[in-house]
Formats: structure tokens, C-alpha cells, sequence
């Protein structure tokens, strides 16, 4: 019974004391008297930023003397396919053309600088057509663009690498035709390719590379520049990094 009591003495004595306590503050609680009343900042709190806005950088022409060209769709740059009717605008380093198909319109802008020796674009505006193509990638290029009024050519531009020799149509009845290499110059990395325009099932130019050539054919009177027409060789040492193949690139203006 003794016991009993002493114990009960003990467990008030600890709850009276527990009642009486204050809890003691943290550590880290400043307690000198200037700043111990002072509420403390608020810890990992939000902080409120405005979005920097995006600036949109304005696709241009490489800032040089060599020939260029850059397609755009609906001011973006270009990738797939497009053959669509409707008004061309040509200037001096520009072709724009709209399209309204039902409700849709669209814009697509060609950027372009014309090899230095070649005939000049004439500034224009017509009713006509756009058949192009920007599939290149990490393979090489894969272009193609063709503005047409009617049925007379107005400006191409061809960069293209496949296996076998290139061909080009111009219109139903013209193409540009690339000849195959039969013997390959060993030890050579590029063999140029013979470059010849087809017109009604005849040969009527053969196209020099590096220089301006005029050709009268059934699609209007052409200035046709080649600026290169190679088989790449890829069986020599070291050559392996890409296919063996043919490369074309050419520009093309029509007379009017």
C-alpha cells in the first residue's frame, strides 16, 4: 500500500509539472530581444515571374554571295510536299504565293539568290502553280521546286542525291536528264556527270556545269545553270561515311 502511494505522488508531481511547463523554442529562434517578437519569413515560398516572351528569329538568306534558297510555310520553314494553284508574286529575291482551297488559305514564301552569271528573275504577278519538295536530311539533300504559269516554266531549283542517274520534268513533253557513269575514275571521290535536255523525245542541249545556258524548248525559252552533276565514289579508303551515288543541283529561269 506504501508503494502504491508513493507511486501516485510520483505520477501527480509529473503531471502537474507537464501542465506547468512551456515548450521550449527551437534552436534556430533568434532570442535577443530586438528581433525574438518578430515573425519569421515564409520558407520555400512561390515567387512570382512573368514568361519571358519568345522571340521569333526571321528566317533569311545566309549573308554571302553564293547561291541560296529557302522555302517557308506560313513563315515557318518548310518540310514535305505541296503542288497547289493559285497567285505567285516574284521579286527580286522573293516568290510568294497564296493559295485558297474552301476557307484555307496559305502562304508560301521562297527565298532565293540566283547563281551570279545566270539570267535574272523578272519581277511578276500571275495566276499560276508551285509544285515543291524539302525532304532533305542527315542522307543529303532532297529539293525540288518548280513555279509555273500556265504551262510555261518560270523558275525551278533541283538539289538531289539518289543511286541511280536523276531525272527532272520540266513540263509534259521536257526533262532534265542525267547521264549514268560506265567507268568510274579510280582513286577519284566525285566523276562529273553529263547533263542533257530532253524535248519531245530528243536531246536538244548539253549542260555545261558552272555556266549559263540558254535552251528554247516547248515549256518557253530556259536559262539553265548546272552548278554541279557528280557520281560520288565511296569505294576508295576512307569514303565510307556515305552510299556511292549521283548528285544534281541546277537552277532554271524562263523567259517570258
Amino acid at each position: 500500500m506504501k508503494s502504491l502511494n508513493v507511486l501516485l505522488v510520483v505520477l501527480l508531481i509529473f503531471v502537474y509539472g507537464c501542465l506547468d511547463s512551456k515548450p521550449k523554442p527551437p534552436g534556430t529562434q533568434p532570442t535577443h530581444p530586438l528581433v525574438k517578437n518578430l515573425s519569421p519569413p515564409d520558407v520555400n515560398k512561390p515567387v512570382k515571374t512573368s514568361p519571358i516572351p519568345v522571340k521569333r528569329i526571321k528566317p533569311q538568306l545566309p549573308n554571302d554571295d553564293q547561291p541560296a534558297l529557302i522555302m517557308l510555310r506560313d513563315e515557318q520553314p518548310f518540310s514535305g510536299k505541296i503542288s497547289m494553284k493559285g497567285s505567285v508574286d516574284i521579286g527580286t529575291d522573293f516568290i510568294d504565293f497564296k493559295s485558297i482551297e474552301g476557307e484555307k488559305s496559305e502562304t508560301v514564301r521562297i527565298l532565293y539568290r540566283l547563281p551570279q552569271d545566270m539570267m535574272k528573275l523578272s519581277v511578276d504577278a500571275f495566276d499560276g502553280s508551285i509544285e515543291i519538295m524539302e525532304l532533305s536530311g542527315s542522307q543529303g539533300a532532297n529539293r525540288q521546286t518548280l513555279v509555273k504559269e500556265k504551262q510555261s516554266l518560270r523558275f525551278a531549283e533541283f538539289w538531289q542525291i539518289s543511286e541511280k542517274p536523276l531525272e527532272v520534268a520540266l513540263g509534259a513533253f521536257t526533262s532534265i536528264v542525267q547521264q549514268k557513269i560506265n567507268q568510274k575514275t579510280k582513286g577519284t571521290e566525285y566523276t562529273e556527270a553529263e547533263v542533257n535536255i530532253i524535248d519531245k523525245g530528243k536531246s536538244v542541249s548539253t549542260i555545261p556545269i558552272g555556266e549559263s545556258t540558254l535552251v528554247k524548248t516547248s515549256v518557253g525559252s530556259l536559262s539553265v545553270y548546272l552548278e554541279l552533276s557528280h557520281f560520288y565514289n565511296s569505294d576508295d579508303e576512307g569514303l565510307k561515311q556515305y552510299p556511292s551515288g549521283y548528285m544534281l543541283h541546277l537552277w532554271v529561269v524562263g523567259q517570258r
